[in-house]
């Protein structure tokens, strides 16, 4: 049995990971705008076996660091919702950190969303590890067919950074813990992960306890097996450099796009760039650009089926931003992506995007985040236009 390295990273300060505890060229991408929102309350879902703790909370509190990811619909969705996505952790300023999985369920159309809480039994395997992970924030969660994946994190309270694999069925609502039949990469947080062609994990970058990477490494979530891939560089493409607190969109099902992040220096970085593992197990680094917005900590999410990816908010180096932009895949350029809006325009960081699978346009659905004084538990709806 793999042994899941949980390693403290209270001795090396490589700055905050995003919690509240710290600070296609023939087309032409058209702008969008942010929809009102209402929210309301649901019912827990809940698994039939006995549940330990306290009642759960009926709405998701205040919080940056957390996790987010598209989800099925639910059995029970409502005639006229088409977007679900799950959530899972965070922090807020105290720093208390959650380990609670939501499930946000809603109406592009109208702006109406519904929260329900997904809580499991605290099973155990034989030996006595739990099948649900531990509260953290700085993780990542992918879908893949109906299994949420989430992967790494740290606990800022404890300074405890993790390497561990954890798949929630949406279906269930049931977590097992993933048991790696290879060497895990090192304990990491603030990373970014997409999926690659239906099946793998692809994680590039972030913070682990010797210090920022710029590795990749994949996770066969059939086979188990964890990956550091090689990777190599188009002629005059300059490899990434090491960084925490980026974003990845995939722009398809084999490439990955990066953007911004805070290097080994502390510096918050303003580059894009493109990695391809089309190739079988050949990954390249085929473009890079500097776009002028440096930006750290921000959430992002494909859009335009993935010719975009729409960018809000985060840290520039100097000020937690607002304005929303998109990142266009082709030129790897920024440009605004929405008029103002009451609530888009709170700058904010640390908070969630995950994207909506709208079969006529595409939407975004942002989570919380943190301010210099909350913590923000709203939810945000960006629709094409």
């Amino acid at each position: 049995m793999a042994v899941i390295e949980e390693v403290s990273s209270s001795s090396h300060s490589h700055g905050p990971s995003p919690s509240p505890s710290s600070l296609s060229a023939a087309r032409v991408l058209s702008s969008g705008s942010f929809v009102t929102t209402t929210v309301l309350e649901d019912a827990v879902a809940a698994s039939p076996a006995p549940l330990v703790g306290p009642p759960p909370a009926e709405l998701p509190s205040g919080r940056g660091g957390h996790a987010a990811c598209t989800a099925p619909l639910p059995a029970d969705a409502r005639e006229g919702e088409d977007v679900c996505c799950v959530v899972f952790g965070g922090a807020n300023r105290e720093p208390t950190v959650f380990d609670d999985v939501w499930r946000l369920v809603g109406n592009s159309s109208t702006g109406a969303f519904r929260w329900k809480r997904v809580v499991a039994p605290r099973l155990t395997n034989d030996d006595g590890v739990q099948h649900a992970p531990s509260a953290r924030s700085g993780a990542s969660a992918s879908l893949v067919g109906k299994h949420v994946y989430v992967f790494g994190g740290q606990d800022p309270a404890s300074g405890m950074v993790f390497n561990d694999v954890h798949a929630l069925d949406t279906e269930t609502g049931g977590w097992q813990r993933i048991e790696p039949a290879s060497q895990s990469p090192p304990p990491m947080h603030s990373h970014a992960c997409g999926v690659l062609r239906g099946r793998c994990l692809l994680v590039f970058g972030g913070a682990s306890p010797n210090g920022v990477h710029a590795d990749v490494y994949v996770f066969d979530t059939e086979t188990r097996t964890w990956t550091n891939a090689k990777v190599s560089a188009d002629d005059g493409v300059r490899v990434p450099a090491p960084r925490e607190m980026h974003s990845g969109i995939m722009a398809d099902d084999c490439t990955m796009v990066v953007y911004g992040g805070r290097g080994a220096d502390g510096a918050v970085l303003d580059d894009a760039a493109v990695l391809d593992a089309s190739d079988g197990a050949k990954f390249m680094w085929r473009r890079r650009r500097r776009t002028g917005h440096a930006r750290c900590a921000h959430a992002s999410a494909a859009a335009f089926g993935g010719s975009a990816a729409l960018v809000h908010g985060g840290f520039t180096g100097s000020a937690v931003a607002a304005n929303p932009e998109l990142l266009d895949v082709a030129s790897l350029s920024l440009r605004t992506a929405a008029p103002a809006h009451e609530r888009a325009d709170i700058p904010r960081f640390a908070h969630a995007a995950a994207a909506a699978d709208l079969s006529s346009s595409s939407a975004v659905v942002l989570f919380g985040g943190v301010t210099p004084e909350e913590d923000l538990a709203d939810v945000l709806l960006w629709t094409a236009s």
